[in-house]
């Protein structure tokens, strides 16, 4: 939610029915539909709000929380959706449960692995999109890059989700010689997917530069065709 300020805030994951709703609610997706159907795990798309409760703050990695620390929150919240995704996994044993790496729960978890039985979602903020992604020139691919590879020896069965058509910018980039490397990258380190999130050109504009968003889509439609065939 927003309060008066503006800023968004999390929910307390160390809330024992917190977990209990989020698993509940779940399983009772799973049974309308017969069993069939997946839930990916994330959070407000934010990194302010985390709750300072002590029990939350436990259960954060020893150089993620108090003075000099990272910032990253990736403990916790692996620590929170392994206890719910067992409940749900308990009940419902193929259930298929995915999860973000994502903004601050990017970083890698300090002292406990996610359940390797989730599908994992990479998210490549930062990534430098005029590199190759594994560039050894290109400092910010190289430090993703080493983020992805630290994940998929955790989890495997991991996407790739990029984010070149609704960066700011990037309204006229044309990346098909980047992304042709890329793919044939992610096919070597044993990846099972990419996804790219989009704007279409008849969507609700909203948020800062919004004006462009209507002109965007036209401008990379065809790298997204060419990706499609590489893919």
């Amino acid at each position: 939610h927003h309060d008066k300020d503006d800023l968004m805030t999390q929910y307390c994951l160390s809330n024992q029915e917190v977990r209990r709703n989020v698993a509940n609610y779940i399983i009772a997706g799973l049974e309308k539909r017969g069993g069939v159907g997946n839930f990916c795990f994330g959070q407000v798309d934010t990194p302010q709000g985390m709750c300072q409760c002590e029990t939350c703050k436990a259960l954060d990695g020893p150089h993620e929380n108090g003075a000099g620390g990272t910032g990253s929150r990736t403990t916790r919240f692996v620590k929170t959706i392994n206890e719910i995704a067992a409940q749900v996994w308990k009940r419902y044993p193929d259930a298929d449960l995915r999860m973000w790496a994502y903004l601050n729960y990017r970083e890698l978890p300090e002292g406990v692995k996610p359940d390797p039985r989730f599908t994992l979602y990479f998210c490549s903020h930062e990534r430098c999109f005029a590199h190759r992604l594994d560039d050894p020139s290109c400092a910010r691919n190289v430090r993703v890059i080493g983020l992805l590879k630290g994940w998929l020896k955790l989890l495997p069965n991991t996407y790739l989700y990029d984010y070149l058509t609704c960066t700011r910018g990037t309204g006229y980039t044309c990346n098909e010689f980047v992304e042709a490397s890329d793919i044939a990258l992610y096919k070597r380190l044993g990846m099972v997917g990419w996804k790219e999130e989009g704007r279409f050109s008849d969507c609700q504009p909203y948020g800062e530069g919004a004006e462009l968003v209507v002109q965007r889509f036209p401008s990379v439609w065809q790298w997204l065709y060419v990706s499609g065939h590489l893919l």
